[in-house]
């Protein structure tokens, strides 16, 4: 009966040195990928977002593009201040009294973001949301966190 007794400790103890092991090791290292390749991965995504989400998209001349105000409807965690120096092709993007602003060429398509605008309000939001961007992951999650699909970080 002793050495059952026994048995069965080693068992037990055997199993929890193996599962706290094997819980405690790393996850699986994440690749870093280039911020060009980000950067394309956020553009692809969050226009895709917008085309997915506006049903009279085609109906708003962009070109194939996302202007501010339509992200601001898609992505409601979206603010003013994270168009800081966004700037398009053919005019800005500011807050005058806590609203977005564009300053520029009247035509529909001109406050269409460009490359140099998509970058600057990545930096602006992975910024205000203290998120370091490494992975598409890091990028899905920033995502996530505009579109307020975490709970608690609206």
């Amino acid at each position: 009966m002793k050495k059952l007794w026994i048995g069965i400790v080693l068992v037990v103890a055997v199993f929890c040195v193996g599962a706290t092991l094997l819980l405690n090791q790393p996850d699986a290292p994440q690749v870093t990928e280039s911020p060009e390749s980000l950067h394309a991965y956020f553009v692809e995504s969050i226009t895709a977002g917008v085309k997915s989400s506006l049903k009279d998209y085609e109906k708003l001349g962009l070109d194939g593009g996302v202007d501010g105000f339509a992200l601001m409807k898609v992505y409601p965690n979206l603010i003013a201040i994270d168009f800081t120096n966004v700037t398009t092709a053919q005019g800005e993007y500011s807050m005058k009294n806590f609203k977005l602003v564009f300053t520029g060429n009247a035509a529909s398509n001109s406050a269409v973001l460009g490359k140099e605008g998509m970058q600057t309000l990545l930096e602006n939001t992975s910024t205000r949301f203290g998120i370091t961007l490494k992975t598409k992951r890091d990028v899905d999650h920033l995502l996530k966190r505009i579109k307020g699909a975490i709970f608690g970080y609206n």
